[in-house]
């Protein structure tokens, strides 16, 4: 019956438009329903939202002119209609319409069942606007009975005009469909049966799914041209498809981009996106974290707290929360128009600030200390001679005598900070010459070894005779072994010892500065290149507390490193390394 190539392909032609017709068809269902779906969630959740809003108004038991003010304020500017109804049906308020103008709406579908349920909705013509709604109501209880019923809608004539449209277009696409497929039964003969399949095939594919599918190779003739047709218009879906994953993937990329970790959370809570720095705050994979409740990655009780206040229309004040031996800054906001996601946590690390600012009270405070003792010295040596201690030479002499030491003590203060300020900043030019580190070092102990003389302390150097020399700034090496030295001699007994030591380590020299004073307890050891920090019990009120920080700064500049080794009663070991450059950068500038 089907042997004549032109019935089969007239066959196949009509199989093809029925197919495109009932694909259609299912499309526009599949579009009315998808439509009017998300329509009714939006309003469900509109209609919670103005529950939420509403019901401070129904605890205060306020008049129905306040209610209709406050359906015409939400309802402003927007195609939500918004109605208040009490629980005999009478209109409180509506954002559209006079409430005394309005029937009485007990007998509405959903109205019914938010009284019975809590919740309702319904699709009908609107007595009031004539129009097609589509309704979703939430009840308001107070003190555990009904008090009113909040009502959103919305028209369904967008939804129509899509439909309508999509149809209207469907219906020419399966008429065109149609109408090429009877001309080309007419004209196609047996050599065309197997193109035809081909377009079929790939046309399936496509509605699965797989579109990188395309027809070929490309056949001849007028199905050539379908054929490039259809080709073309899988491409604009593919590029449809490929510019919707790209731009997710360029929000990850941005997310991922951050070092604050983000989790978008959706409706029942369970965490639908988060970003590489949450991977790493929460030690788990984005596989194993998405779909997952957040309090199953998260206990916190801070953090869900702030959570369900969002959800529930609050705002959230910003948290801080430990997490991991770090500080962390937490802001939970809601997402307006998000689809599914509802809230979005954001954890920001404020470890670092929260150091630098501790840092910065305690600079602050250790400056105006040691201002102030000088000061306050000076300014007891002026009253005392003042009351009559200047008459007396040889007290004024004395008097005069500590204040010089005081104002001494100022100067060094101040030009230590000056020293150490341009060399943070690097206004101090950093020289590159070569440096013999043993003839430095040999320097800085013959201009304290007077010092160490006086302190009855035994002054030693010690230098490898390898040591090789290196481009650097000699003078700025030099300030930081003096201030080395000067620093363990002040803290050494009479009778005690520093050893200056300098030696070959790998691929850098190393300068140790060793005393044997009472020693730095171990809390202190990590703080004591800071700037005016000194270790109470170990290391005195004497110096300025300046002197470390200029060494620390110096070495860096050379690129090394430099460290604080002690133990209580035994002393103490300061310690840098200048690192060499190796032999090929030494060799390429031969």
């Amino acid at each position: 019956m089907f042997g004549s190539i032109r019935l089969r392909i007239a066959v196949y032609a009509v199989l093809i438009v029925i197919a495109f017709a009932a694909l259609g068809v299912w499309v526009v269902r599949e579009a009315d329903s998808d439509l009017r779906g998300n329509a009714e969630t939006y309003l469900s959740s509109e209609a919670q939202t103005i529950a939420n809003v509403t019901r401070p108004l129904v605890d205060l038991g306020v008049t129905a002119e306040s209610f209709d003010r406050l359906a015409k304020e939400l309802g402003a500017g927007t195609e939500t209609r918004v109605t208040i109804i009490a629980t005999d049906g009478t209109v409180l308020g509506d954002s559209e319409a006079d409430p005394a103008t309005m029937e009485n709406h007990l007998d509405r579908p959903e109205v019914q069942q938010a009284l019975a349920t809590g919740t309702g909705k319904d699709e009908r013509d609107s007595a009031t606007i004539g129009d097609d709604f589509s309704y979703a109501a939430r009840l308001i209880e107070r003190n555990g009975q009904p008090a009113v019923i909040v009502r959103v809608a919305q028209p369904l004539a967008g939804i129509d005009a899509s439909v309508s449209d999509m149809t209207r277009k469907i219906v020419i696409a399966v008429v065109i469909a149609a109408a090429a497929a009877a001309v080309l039964s007419l004209i196609i003969g047996a050599a065309i049966a197997r193109p035809l399949s081909r377009l079929a095939d790939a046309a399936h594919a496509i509605a699965a799914g797989d579109f990188k599918r395309r027809v070929r190779p490309r056949p001849a003739g007028e199905v050539g041209e379908v054929a490039d047709a259809f080709n073309t218009m899988a491409e604009s879906v593919d590029e449809l498809v490929s510019h919707v994953s790209e731009e997710q993937s360029r929000l990850m990329a941005v997310l991922n981009s951050s070092s604050n970790a983000f989790i978008a959370l959706d409706r029942d809570g369970r965490m639908a996106l988060v970003n590489q720095a949450a991977e790493k705050l929460l030690r788990r994979s984005q596989e194993e974290l998405v779909g997952e409740p957040l309090a199953w990655a998260m206990a916190d009780e801070q953090v869900l707290d702030a959570v369900r206040a969002v959800r529930e229309g609050k705002t959230a004040q910003p948290a801080i929360i430990k997490r991991g031996g770090k500080t962390l800054r937490l802001t939970v906001t809601r997402i307006v128009g998000g689809g599914r996601w509802v809230c979005l946590l954001t954890f920001r690390d404020i470890t670092e600030a929260r150091r630098v600012e501790q840092t910065r009270r305690d600079f602050i405070a250790n400056v105006s200390h040691e201002l102030r003792t000088p000061l306050a010295s000076i300014k007891a040596v002026i009253e005392t001679l003042e009351d009559g201690a200047i008459d007396d030479r040889q007290a004024a002499l004395d008097f005069l005598a500590q204040a010089d030491g005081e104002v001494d003590r100022l100067a060094q203060m101040v030009t230590e900070l000056l020293e150490l300020s341009r060399l943070e900043s690097g206004q101090v030019p950093f020289k590159q010459e070569p440096v013999e580190l043993g003839g430095v070092l040999a320097e800085a102990v013959e201009r304290m070894r007077s010092l160490a003389e006086r302190q009855e302390v035994a002054l030693t150097l010690d230098v490898s005779a390898d040591l090789p020399v290196f481009e650097g700034d000699a003078e700025r090496l030099e300030r930081a072994v003096v201030n080395l030295i000067d620093n363990a001699i002040k803290f050494t007994p009479a009778g005690g010892s520093v050893r200056v030591a300098a030696a070959l380590e790998d691929d850098a020299i190393r300068v140790d500065v060793t005393d044997t004073g009472a020693g730095i307890a171990p809390e202190d050891l990590p703080r004591v290149f800071e700037r005016f920090y000194k270790a109470d019990r170990a290391r005195g009120n004497r110096g300025t507390g300046l002197g470390l920080a200029i060494v620390k700064h110096a070495v860096e500049a050379h690129g090394g490193d430099v460290i604080a080794e002690s133990k209580e009663g035994r002393g103490s070991t300061f310690s840098f390394t200048i690192p060499l450059p190796p032999p090929t950068a030494k060799n390429s500038r031969k």
